[in-house]
C-alpha cells in the first residue's frame, strides 16, 4: 500500500469574461512559507477595467491575481489609515505618508526619541517637517503592521552597514594610494 496522493489546490480568481488567472507564484510562496489558506473569489468586472488590470499586471511583470490582491490589501490599509499611500522602489512597495516620509523612517527615528507620547510626536513632526497628525497616522499604521515596518527598518540597517563597509574600504584604498 503506497502513500496517499497529496493534492494541492491552486488559488484562482475568476474574472469575466470567463478568464481564470491562477496565482501560481502566490501558491508557491505559501507552500515555501507555510502561510495562510487562500480562498477562490469570483469577480465580475467591466471588460475595460479587466483589460486595464491585465495591462498593468504585464507592465509590472506580475500576475493579475497578485495585482488585484495588492490593490485590495493597499486599499484596505488606506481606508483604515487615511493619509497613508504606497510607493514603489527597487525593493518593493512601502507605506508612506501622503506628501511625507515613509512610515518605517518615522518609526525608526522614533526609537531614538525619549519623552511622553506627545513630546515624541512633536519631535518627529518637527524633525520631518510634517503635521503631528501625520506622525499619529504613521504610528497607527505601524501598530497595525509591525512585521512589515520592522522588516523595512532591518533592511535599511543592513543596507547602511554595507554602505559603511564599502566606504571604509574605499577610504583605505585612497589612503594607501596617497601614501605610496
Amino acid at each position: 500500500m503506497g502513500m496517499p496522493e497529496r493534492r494541492l489546490a491552486v488559488d484562482a480568481v475568476w474574472i469575466e469574461p470567463q478568464v481564470r488567472i491562477a496565482a501560481h507564484d502566490t501558491m508557491l510562496r505559501c507552500l515555501r512559507t507555510g502561510s495562510g489558506t487562500r480562498k477562490t473569489t469570483s469577480l465580475r468586472l467591466p471588460e475595460e477595467l479587466h483589460e486595464r488590470l491585465i495591462g498593468v499586471a504585464e507592465q509590472q511583470d506580475t500576475t493579475l491575481t497578485a495585482l488585484v490582491e495588492r490593490y485590495a490589501r493597499e486599499g484596505l490599509a488606506t481606508d483604515a489609515h487615511p493619509g497613508i499611500v504606497f510607493r514603489s522602489d527597487p525593493t518593493g512597495r512601502r507605506a508612506a505618508l501622503a506628501g511625507g516620509a515613509d512610515v518605517w523612517e518615522i518609526i525608526d527615528t522614533l526609537a531614538a526619541t525619549t519623552g511622553t507620547e506627545q513630546d515624541c510626536v512633536m519631535a518627529m513632526a518637527d524633525q520631518f517637517g510634517i503635521h503631528p497628525r501625520q506622525v499619529t497616522i504613521a504610528l497607527g499604521y505601524a501598530a497595525d503592521h509591525p512585521e512589515e515596518i520592522e522588516a523595512r527598518i532591518a533592511a535599511n540597517h543592513r543596507a547602511l552597514t554595507r554602505a559603511e563597509v564599502r566606504h571604509q574600504a574605499r577610504r583605505r584604498l585612497l589612503d594607501n594610494a596617497s601614501g605610496s
